[in-house]
């Protein structure tokens, strides 16, 4: 997994017309030998693609960010905080910890940051109150994950991209909103997502609203820090010109 820290805003990347888009999270996978014979000299394999993420990367043992999902996509309401635990040379460990109705699970999850396996999960516990582990299978971990967003059936395109400077905990950082058309079912609705470089996370936040107005999926960013302690919780956002 990169360093995104909403599954939701994995669907970005893709190009418009793209049928059944899961936003579940994804890890690098070999291109089919016919795709890879027909490729460009100086297209970027996923294995340089997720070197390119993880190499920028600037989160550091202590970050943590809380982000609060709700919407007509689920029963109640979720709350992940995801922390990072440690940092390798070669891999970084983060801890999620979810929250709902009362009720909590932490997954801790090891990533590879370089070589081949740059941007796959390498190990996954699930951690009791006891401080026992237990190991946790990927899928169920991505199942997880996947909990945190939504299932789109097609994106349409880009609508608008703007660029916005969101104040969080009273900084003010540079950030890209781009609205996509998008189908849930046969319902049409619009996604719009929030990202920074400025923010070690990337995410800021996203929300996909159907034609009726009514939102469907909201990822809200709560707060925020890092290992001294720091808060940063979400102050508001302005918009500059498109």
């Amino acid at each position: 997994m990169s360093k995104l820290a909403l599954p939701l805003l994995a669907l970005v990347a893709l190009s418009a017309g793209c049928a059944a888009a899961p936003l579940a999270p994804t890890t690098p996978a070999e291109k089919p030998a016919a795709v890879a014979a027909d490729a460009s000299a100086d297209e970027a394999t996923p294995t340089e693609e997720a070197n390119a993420s993880t190499s920028n990367d600037r989160r550091v043992v202590g970050d943590y960010v809380t982000f609060a999902f709700s919407g007509k996509y689920r029963k109640s309401p979720l709350q992940l905080t995801q922390r990072v635990v440690s940092r390798s040379k070669d891999t970084i460990t983060v801890e999620y910890t979810f929250a709902e109705k009362g009720q909590t699970e932490t997954l801790r999850a090891t990533t590879a940051t370089t070589g081949e396996n740059a941007g796959r999960t390498l190990e996954v516990l699930r951690l009791s109150a006891d401080g026992t582990t237990a190991a946790v299978a990927q899928e169920a971990f991505e199942a997880r994950i996947g909990e945190t967003a939504p299932a789109t059936d097609m994106n349409e395109g880009v609508l608008t991209e703007r660029q916005t400077t969101v104040r969080v905990a009273g900084e003010d950082l540079t950030a890209t909103t781009t609205v996509f058309k998008v189908r849930i079912g046969k319902e049409a609705a619009t996604l719009e997502a929030t990202t920074s470089e400025a923010f070690a996370w990337g995410d800021l936040g996203g929300k996909v609203t159907t034609a009726d107005g009514k939102v469907y999926f909201s990822a809200e960013l709560v707060d925020a820090g890092g290992p001294v302690g720091a808060r940063a919780s979400l102050d508001g956002a302005s918009t500059t010109a498109d």
